[in-house]
């Protein structure tokens, strides 16, 4: 009988297979054998390949961590991933190195430490396999996000084309999230880095480059912006699960039709898709652009808002995390002395009770037909304003004139205001309009006022003892005072009451 020997090195080198000895004395016999051998052999090398993957896996980042990333600087910026439960891993940047370990959910994070803004470095990850993030730079990082006045694009914008013309680029990057609904809350978003170009800044939120343009200027520091975003959307979709079911009043948009679904209407959803996956990175504040959608909901949105600001803050474990929203527009739609607009822009700025929080008014830049306006750079450079009076301590004058007290006197109401920078005035020199006056009826008349100082007073011989005012009540009112700075005062009304209505 003739004795066979048999040995694959490669197969041995992959499973460390033992070497395996056949005895046959014919051919078909030794085939057969042969056969058998390399069925058993291949499954064997097979499964501990597979063994070896599930044993060890890859060192993996989220979507936002990666190249042109922009970090926070002269903060303490968080990175972060997945890897096997226990594997070690070592972070290595600028000369220095960090080390961490997977915890019994195979979740790691480090904190990179105090980085001088203008920095450049390469990240470097290793674990079992190696990663590397190439031309990360310090700056100030901020969220833009809100429905489509936020998305409105620059390429489309008033200025966009002289913007996207210009030689000068401004050192800016923006990290755009993929629109993503989802029913349970993301670890991870979809979305990549770009940095500034006039081809990639075309498709970049216009607010959020104008803002991010204006901060980079004044502070001489670069400006990430992370830009997550979804025309036509509620504010209940920005919500958690959680900040939803703590409020009765806002409750009740839940219902078992959309809290189950992954469309972009259901409660959460966007949240869930495009927010909670980024909570953990590294930020300056928020700027937020949105309400359109919840016109209908004033008395909700009173709640609403507010428990969005909230819950942002307590994802980003951050409960003083800056937070600047601009107020909606004029717009008249069909109904420019309806009120709905107004109502929703009194409950935007109940939210100004909240701390760290501020409001950019825009009544003077919408579009009477146009639910987008264009002219964008204005909302930009408001939140610019904004942003740095309340984040980084400018003391530069940020809003308009702002109603701080008023005496109800027989036949008039004179009412002083604060934030009159370089005085007040009504704009491009027309009479002041937009004031309106009522008695204990109930009953508004229109009124001009008289301007003196930083007081104004109001008076009609229509009403002999007025008792509330009210300025730019209306979806597309005809208001114009401002400030010396050209900042318009906000909206307002004296005799509000919650959840009830004032007679038109």
């Amino acid at each position: 009988m003739k004795k066979i020997e048999t040995k694959d090195r490669d197969l041995k080198d992959i499973g460390d297979v033992e070497d395996i000895k056949f005895i046959g004395n014919t051919d078909s016999q030794n085939s057969s054998c042969k056969k058998s051998r390399w069925i058993w052999r291949a499954a064997l090398a097979l499964g501990c390949l597979l063994s070896s993957q599930v044993a060890h896996a890859d060192v993996r980042l989220p979507a936002i961590i990666s190249t042109h990333m922009m970090v926070q600087a002269n903060s303490n910026p968080r990175i972060w991933g997945w890897a096997s439960p226990g594997e070690k891993i070592v972070i290595k940047y600028s000369n220095k190195t960090l080390k961490t370990v997977a915890d019994a959910k195979g979740e790691w994070h480090v904190f990179l430490g105090k980085i001088k803004a203008g920095t450049k470095f390469d990240l470097d990850i290793v674990g079992t396999n190696s990663l590397s993030v190439k031309d990360v730079l310090a700056g100030e990082v901020w969220v833009c996000s809100g429905q489509s006045n936020m998305e409105f694009k620059l390429g489309k914008a008033k200025n966009g084309s002289s913007e996207l013309e210009s030689h000068s680029w401004p050192p800016i990057r923006f990290f755009t999230v993929k629109q993503t609904s989802s029913v349970t809350p993301m670890n991870d978003v979809s979305g990549s880095w770009t940095v500034y170009s006039p081809q990639a800044a075309k498709d970049w939120s216009a607010v959020g480059y104008f803002f991010a343009k204006e901060l980079s200027l004044e502070l001489g520091r670069p400006v990430g912006m992370i830009e997550s975003l979804r025309g036509g959307t509620a504010a209940q979709v920005w919500v958690s699960q959680s900040a939803l079911n703590n409020e009765d009043t806002v409750r009740s948009v839940l219902s078992p039709a959309t809290a189950s679904t992954s469309s972009f209407d259901a409660p959460s959803g966007l949240f869930n898709g495009m927010i909670s996956g980024i909570t953990p990175y590294t930020v300056s504040g928020i700027t937020w652009y949105q309400g359109e959608s919840n016109i209908k909901q004033p008395d909700l949105y009173k709640k609403l808002f507010p428990a969005l600001i909230q819950d942002w803050r307590k994802y980003w474990e951050n409960p003083e995390l800056p937070f600047i929203f601009v107020q909606l527009p004029n717009f008249a739609a069909d109904n420019p002395t309806g009120t709905e607009w107004a109502e929703l822009r009194e409950a935007q700025t109940l939210a100004l009770q909240l701390k760290n929080t501020a409001m950019v008014v825009s009544i003077d830049v919408g579009e009477a037909k146009n639910e987008h306006p264009i002219d964008k750079q204005p909302i930009g450079h408001r939140l610019a304003l904004n942003a740095l009076d309340l984040v980084y301590h400018k003391k530069l004058p940020c809003s308009g004139p702002t109603l701080r007290t008023m005496k109800p006197l027989p036949g008039a109401i004179p009412c002083q205001f604060v934030n009159t920078e370089q005085g007040m005035r009504a704009r491009n020199g027309a009479p002041l309009s937009g004031f309106q006056i009522c008695g204990a009826d109930g009953r508004y008349v229109p009124v001009v006022g008289v301007i003196k100082g930083n007081t104004i007073t109001l008076s009609s011989p229509q009403v002999a003892s007025p008792i509330a005012i009210r300025y730019a009540w209306a979806n597309d009112p005809d208001a114009n005072l401002e400030n010396g700075i050209g900042l318009p005062a906000a909206p307002f009304r004296t005799d509000y009451q919650p959840l009830n209505r004032t007679k038109n």
